[in-house]
């Protein structure tokens, strides 16, 4: 966690008082199967909420104690604007 007071990732030891946060995605997105995205909007409650979203579902997914998964691929970003294909769809997922 950043401690330095005035940095837009600024968290407080009562906000979270671990020296480290678990696995998370740092990103704009992420692609979730629905029943992942269900455990985690029902243990949600239950996980001290946290204001950066990304390290709060990290949060989420290792209380749940599900692993991240890597993706090491020219497919998981795209600049330009891409044909749906279900085929695609299924390989970056």
């Amino acid at each position: 966690p950043i401690r330095t007071r005035g940095s837009k990732w600024y968290v407080s030891r009562e906000e979270y008082p671990g020296t480290t946060y678990p696995p998370f995605c740092s990103g704009t997105g992420y692609v979730l199967s629905s029943d992942v995205a269900s455990q985690i909007y029902n243990i949600s409650e239950s996980v001290p909420f946290i204001k950066l979203e990304d390290v709060f579902i990290g949060l989420c997914l290792d209380r749940l104690k599900i692993q991240l998964e890597e993706l090491h691929s020219e497919q998981t970003f795209f600049p330009e604007r891409i044909r749906f294909s279900v085929p695609r769809f299924k390989k970056i997922v």
